[in-house]
């Protein structure tokens, strides 16, 4: 059959994770169309891989063997007739080369010699499809190999090297073959057996036995079809071989020889992947390691108990291959999973390496040194490609490939001879021996060697027996003692060790003989020692291993805390703390001595000397830190007892001392009463202790009205002192003081406040300028006079109390009236009164005491009240408690501007003056003056002007004024946020005093703060507003004038004097003049919307005749014009209006002129422009 070269494709998936174990990729072999399904074979230098097409089971191109370059990846293609199955390597002509043996979907099994040109192939005819893998094995004991080939209708046949049939076996019942049979000498008879599985329509299968002449020896059924191939080996070491197989049933079978099941083993899936046999544990034994549908690599011992289990990503069909790639004495195995990756995984089942192949894996992977380098390769075929990949070393090769060997004889035995010429890199041809083999075996004894409890120090000495048991010579070359297991490497030293001098060199032990081997046991600690003694061998099985055990007895001391750190602890206190010492050794803890190392600032407050602690128990010993100075301090604990592993045991102490605790001060404040006197200087003395000493001592002093103290330093060392002496300043401000002791950490004592009033004399505290003349002044007294009455501060200046010399009124919030000297209270700081002289005169407060630099309670009333500051020096409105409740009602002071009253808002209190307040609250209030002096002031605007103009508001300010006094604070209007009664923009009226002019709203009907009100601000956004204001003046002229913010576009207002019916309009600013009886006068302001300008000057009146008031209507067509009443006689007697806009108007007469006379009976002409009607006015 010719050969057909097919191009060479090189291109790995992946990718590769970083794993503890890495492969090399070397090449990727892929055709297209090509199914990879079966299991490859490695021989030097290449790797042999059958193939199907798409179509199965029909002749394909794809189909064939495919011979593939192991170190390149370039292959040839022989096809086959229809689709390839397995492949068995072995020497079937005997010219030392080995032969290719394919099973193939025509029913034959083909025999390809590999030489320079491939020639045409033997065929075995079985007559039906071989899906099954073909086996080699010398079945009649002739020398020579027979070929064993199963067939889908359940046939096995036996062959001859020259193709002619030895014997066949036929299946009675329909069943069909995909198991490889496996050969072996079960019954020890020199003789070979043959197991293979089977399995049939209805699912059921079984595993049977033939005798060499291909007779059935047993038949052992299972409840699922066997499609994974029997691997047969002595497993438990008893001699027998044991048969392992799987089975769709799910369980995987151990049988014995004659087919007596001896365990089985549950998974969660159908098994059809063939077992491997391989020693990967510590366990006694061989270990099965094989794959099933439950996505589990399974690793069973001997016995059939799990050891380990490892899920993959997929069911797994592809049978394991176990091998030691990286040289480190360990196997690894390597499988792969329908979800197209491959596994390396560690003797104990860890994942040491995997790889991600583009399609599923169905065949299982082989393990060889194909391309001679020295290196193992590992070649994974998935359905699409053939992956090579090159492991990192080359070691023991156990389980190289699918069932076990390249002539598939599923032995152990032969298994592990072919690993071993396999990781050689196949030099020549493999063949199992066909005689009876002699293998050495070692055997040791103990199989653990437990060397009981040894005093650490001490050293017990231990025999092994170590004897060959096999048939064959065996050579030890090499012992060690190493960790727990053979595969395990020590942390520590374990106290095991070999005697052997001179050293251990290799020596031979023939067949049935012993030696003697003798370790020694030296503990170096307390506790379970573990080790093993590792014996390398020629045995297949080798390394073998001992377990080693012993306990180290000694005590173990262990202090309950490595380090102390006592932390902060106060000078001149101490701190206990305890530490426990423990054995936590196997042996009585002796504690010689147990002492500090400097023995600064710490103490041992227990002698531990002498004691014994048993095994698990403790002993206390108390600790104490006493600092004596400021710092850090540092000291070890030593401890010396019998615990060899640490004789001297060194626990650090550290603690700091510090001082947290203030001074301790002895200190007398001022006594009751106490008072500073001009010319007298005052002494402070105080007595001061600290551990960390006293750093420092200050006299902390302030005057009354200053915002920061004075420090001062006190003389002194224990006994510290200060004095101070008094100046004028002093003693009109008062003084407050207290005093702070700083000790060396930096604490602080630190005194009460106190405060201290100053002895006045003489003339006392003398007031800013002269008193004014025949004007009224609030004036206050800023001390406690020593005579509090008002004849005795104001008589020995004003002199006896003469209304027509000086007055002095009080008004009484109670009472909510002015009372008159000499019943008004007496002077005391914080309360105003009126003052009239009739000279101007210097004011004095005469002899007393000041006011204390303390807080001033001051109690309203509701409604008015009458204020001063408490203290020599001003304080700021805003910073005295309470004022907020207040709100918007301010301090308003009297003054003279233009020799006329003002009562301004004040945002400063001033020594000597008086001020006016109002309690809008309905209940007493109590405000707090603060001895603190008051800075520059920044008043915010009060004028309703400034407000309406910035808020979209209107409002005008109405001034009312005589030749003696000005109220000028008066304003109405209205606001987005204003209501109809008491808000934020309303203020109170000042009660007047006799002579003083005074205009007021009325506003004793509202619900909340009634009364009189100086201002009237109605909500915005109404078509028309009338408000109702009162004038009081004394008899005489009085003027009104008015300022406003400009009416908005179709608004008009005018000012009606309701005593006179006299009306003006309301220009932006405009006066008016009338003459007060000494009663109080009303007046209406009224805004209302532009009507229609009239057509003509149309005027009447009614009633007319009158007697008190006559009403008239006016309709005035232009500006400028006015109405006013005449005589017969032509002289003006009454001015109606003026200047008045175009318009219809309502206005009335009271029968008076101008000077609010009453005219006397007759006929007036009213006249309004060139329109004139006539009054009957009748008395």
């Amino acid at each position: 059959m010719g050969a057909k070269a097919i191009a060479f494709v090189l291109a790995l998936t992946g990718p590769l994770a970083a794993f503890p174990l890495e492969l090399t990729p070397k090449w990727k072999a892929e055709v297209p169309g090509v199914s990879f399904h079966n299991h490859p074979a490695l021989t030097r230098n290449f790797v042999l891989m059958t193939s199907r097409g798409e179509d199965t089971g029909a002749p394909d191109e794809a189909d064939g063997l495919y011979i593939i370059d192991s170190s390149t990846g370039e292959r040839v293609h022989i096809r086959t007739p229809n689709d390839a199955g397995g492949i068995a390597l072995a020497d079937m002509d005997g010219d030392r080369l080995p032969e290719v043996l394919v099973g193939c979907w025509d029913g034959s099994v083909y025999i390809y010699s590999i030489e320079a040109e491939i020639s045409r192939p033997l065929r075995l005819d079985t007559g039906y499809i071989v899906a099954s893998t073909p086996t080699v094995s010398d079945v009649d004991g002739d020398g020579r190999p027979e070929i064993l080939a199963a067939n889908s209708q359940g046939h096995l046949f036996c062959f001859e090297p020259d193709g002619s049939l030895l014997w066949r076996y036929e299946e009675p019942a329909a069943a069909w073959v995909l198991s490889t049979p496996a050969v072996a000498d079960l019954d020890g008879d020199g003789s070979p057996e043959v197991v293979v599985g089977n399995g049939t329509p209805a699912t059921e299968g079984s595993l049977y036995c033939f005798d060499a002449r291909g007779r059935l020896l047993w038949k052992f059924p299972t409840e699922g079809q066997v499609l994974s191939s029997p691997a047969v080996g002595d497993l438990d070491g008893d001699g027998s071989p044991e048969i392992s197989f799987g089975s769709w049933d799910h369980n995987l079978y151990c049988l014995g020889p004659d087919g007596t099941e001896r365990w089985r083993f549950s998974t969660g899936g159908r098994i059809s992947s063939s077992p491997a046999l391989a020693d990967v544990s510590p366990e006694e034994g061989t270990e099965i390691i094989f794959g099933s549908m439950d996505n589990t690599v399974h690793c069973l011992s001997s016995e059939g108990g799990e050891i380990w289990a490892f899920r993959t990503e997929g069911p797994v069909i592809s049978s394991p291959a176990v091998a030691d790639l990286d040289g480190d004495g360990r196997p690894e195995v390597v499988v792969g999973d329908t979800a197209g990756t491959v596994y390396v995984l560690s003797s104990s089942g860890v994942p040491l390496w995997k790889f991600k192949a583009e399609s599923s894996i169905l065949s299982s992977p082989a393990v060889g040194d194909a391309d001679g380098d020295g290196n193992l390769e590992v070649v994974v075929p998935s359905r699409e490609a053939v992956y090579c990949f090159e492991a990192p070393a080359s070691g023991r090769v156990a389980w190289a490939k699918f069932h076990g060997d390249s002539w598939n004889t599923g032995f152990l035995f032969n298994a592990i001879t072919y690993g071993q010429f396999s990781s050689r890199g196949f030099p020549g041809t493999w063949a199992p021996s066909i005689v009876p083999v002699r293998v050495p075996k070692l055997k040791l004894e103990p199989q653990a060697l437990d060397f009981g409890r040894v005093a650490v120090g001490d050293t017990s000495l231990g025999n092994i027996e170590i004897s060959n048991v096999g048939t064959d010579t065996l050579v030890v070359t090499g012992m060690i003692v190493g960790g727990p297991t053979a595969d395990v490497s020590l942390t520590a030293p374990s106290g095991f060790g070999l005697l052997t001098d001179p050293p251990l060199r290799p020596w031979k032990l023939p067949p049935g003989e012993g030696r003697t081997v003798v370790l020694f046991f030296a503990p170096r600690r307390h506790g379970l020692h573990r080790a093993a003694l590792q014996v390398s061998s020629n045995d297949p099985e080798s390394p073998h291993s001992v377990p080693l055990t012993g306990i180290g007895v000694a005590p173990n001391l262990e202090p309950s805390a490595e380090a102390l750190d006592f932390g902060d602890v106060q000078l001149g206190a101490h701190k206990d703390t305890s530490l426990s010492i423990y054995n936590r050794g196997n042996a009585p803890l002796e504690i010689s001595r147990a002492t500090l190392a400097s023995g600064e600032a710490f103490e041992l407050l227990d002698d531990i000397r002498g004691s014994t602690v048993p095994p698990g128990g403790g002993i206390g010993l108390r600790i104490s830190f006493l600092p004596l100075r400021l710092g850090r301090f540092e000291d070890a604990l030593i401890v010396r007892s019998n615990d060899p592993e640490n004789p001297e045991l060194s626990v650090p102490l550290t603690g700091t001392g510090v001082d947290t605790v203030p001074p301790t001060v002895e200190c007398s404040p001022p006594p009751p009463g106490f008072k500073m006197a001009s010319g007298q200087s005052f002494e402070v003395r105080i007595t001061a202790r600290d551990p960390s000493g006293i750093d420092s001592a200050l006299f902390c002093y302030r005057l009354g009205g200053e915002r920061k103290f004075t420090h001062r330093k006190m003389s002194g060392d224990t006994v510290f002192t200060a004095t101070l002496s008094p100046t004028t300043r002093i003693l009109h401000r008062g003084l407050e003081l207290y005093i702070k002791v700083v000790d060396g950490a930096g604490n602080i004592w630190q005194s009460p406040h106190y405060t201290i009033a100053g002895k006045i004399a003489g003339k006392g505290i003398k007031r800013p300028g002269l008193t004014l003349r025949k004007k009224y002044q609030m004036i206050s007294l800023p001390m406690y006079p020593e005579d509090p009455s008002p004849s005795a501060v104001l008589g020995d200046i004003l002199g006896p109390y003469d209304d027509t010399k000086w007055r002095l009124f009080w008004w009484d919030p109670r009472k909510k009236t002015y009372t008159e000297c000499p019943d008004v209270p007496p002077f005391v700081p914080g309360r105003g009164y009126w003052l009239i002289t009739r000279d101007p005169k210097e004011l004095y407060t005469g002899p007393g005491v000041s006011v204390p630099p303390d807080t001033f309670e001051v109690t309203l009333q509701p409604g008015w009240n009458m204020i001063g500051c408490p203290f020599a020096f001003p304080v700021g409105w805003n910073e005295v408690e309470g004022h907020e409740t207040l709100l918007p009602e301010l301090p308003r002071a009297c003054t003279v501007v233009g020799g006329k009253y003002e009562f301004p808002d004040q945002y400063v209190l001033r020594p000597w003056q008086g001020y006016a307040i109002y309690n809008p609250t309905g209940r007493t209030v109590t405000i707090k003056f603060p001895p603190l002096e008051a800075g520059t002031p920044k008043p915010g605007s009060t004028s309703l002007l400034d407000l309406a103009e910035a808020s979209g508001g209107w409002a005008v300010r109405i001034v009312a004024e005589n030749d003696e006094v000005r109220d000028a604070y008066n304003f109405l209007g209205w606001m987005p946020e204003a209501s109809d009664t008491w808000d934020r923009y309303e203020r109170a009226e000042l009660p007047p005093l006799p002579g003083f002019v005074s205009l007021y709203f009325d506003h004793r009907s509202w619900p909340d703060v009634p009364g009189l009100h100086t201002t009237d601000v109605r909500p915005a956004g109404r078509e028309r507003y009338t408000w109702r204001f009162f004038v009081l003046a004394p008899e005489g002229k009085v003027r009104l004038s008015w300022r406003h913010t400009g009416l908005p576009e179709g608004l008009r207002g005018r000012i009606v004097d309701e005593g006179t019916g006299t009306w003006s309009e309301l220009k932006p600013s405009g006066k008016y003049t009338f003459c007060s009886d000494g009663s109080v006068r009303a007046f209406k302001l009224v805004i209302e919307p532009s009507g229609p300008t009239p057509e003509g000057y149309r005027l009447s009146a009614f009633p007319n005749p009158f007697n008190s008031s006559v009403s008239i209507v006016a309709e005035v067509p232009e500006p400028g014009f006015e109405l006013a009443v005449y005589d017969v006689r032509g002289r003006r007697v009454r001015t109606l209006a003026r200047g008045v806009p175009p318009g219809r108007y309502v206005l009335s007469w009271d029968g008076r002129d101008d000077e609010g006379r009453p005219a006397g009976s007759g006929v007036y002409i009213l006249r309004l422009g060139e329109v004139s009607c006539k009054l009957a006015l009748i008395r």
